[in-house]
């Protein structure tokens, strides 16, 4: 280990590899661990670890327990110790909640697709649908089918394939975006996932109804967007694309 590596539980961090709205991912190695892996950290200071943890910690380990080639595996999760967050020059927030994940050197997201033949985008979409008729069979939903959760990879033998990535952090990642409420005890939650691919049963927040048909509607949008360059709900505001989906009729299609 390097100067410059932070060591966090079993893993071992050597440098931030991307950011976003509500944390940072790390490149890392895992003891006993031959590949690299990716540590998604929350640093968003404002959130509620301690009511993350009561409330998703079942969820995520049986997220963990997925094993499929087209999903990415979720190793471990755990919070931040005071000795990672002092070592990390304020990169890492003690406490935080951190994921630790199968590394994927992917193409980017699947809307990077060159070659949108119909084989192609047949192929793309039943690896799609294996990867979470997986998941579904096992009681699991994602909740956030989009392009950057859909990594698109090249195959052994030259063809295009899939990795499904944040099962079972997408969703509870969102949710610490809300205080207002105790989820637990309401039937209703906050808006989650990508407007653009929600569920009229997501975009009403009735949690209740979510099921293996919130992924498929999601997927549907996805189909729709990589056959036709284009969304098949759109608006100015995410009010006006929450309404196109409860309301408005679907586009002409024009592949």
């Amino acid at each position: 280990m390097s100067s410059t590596d932070i060591q966090l539980g079993q893993v071992t961090l050597s440098h931030v590899a991307g950011k976003g709205g509500m944390g940072s991912v790390w490149r890392g190695n895992l003891a006993d661990h031959p590949e690299p892996v990716a540590v998604k950290v929350v640093t968003a200071k404002t959130a509620d670890y301690e009511r993350f943890y009561s409330l998703f910690r079942r969820e995520i380990r049986a997220s963990a327990a997925l094993r499929h080639p087209l999903i990415v595996r979720l190793f471990e999760q755990g919070t931040v110790d005071d000795s990672a967050a002092q070592s990390s020059d304020g990169r890492l927030v003690s406490g935080a909640p951190y994921f630790v994940m199968e590394w994927v050197d992917a193409l980017g997201p699947v809307t990077h697709l060159r070659d949108t033949s119909w084989s192609n985008l047949r192929r793309i979409l039943m690896l799609l649908l294996d990867a979470l008729a997986h998941a579904h069979a096992r009681g699991i939903i994602h909740r956030d089918i989009k392009p950057g959760n859909v990594l698109l990879l090249t195959d052994k033998l030259g063809l295009p394939s899939i990795k499904l990535t944040d099962f079972g952090i997408a969703h509870q990642l969102d949710m610490l975006r809300s205080s207002e409420r105790d989820i637990a005890d309401s039937e209703f939650e906050p808006i989650m996932g990508t407007p653009y691919y929600m569920a009229p049963e997501q975009i009403r927040g009735k949690w209740r109804l979510y099921g293996p048909w919130t992924d498929l509607y999601a997927v549907g949008c996805l189909a729709w967007q990589l056959a036709t360059g284009t969304r098949p709900f759109v608006g100015k505001s995410l009010r006006e694309v929450a309404k196109a989906h409860l309301e408005g009729g679907l586009p002409k299609f024009e592949p």
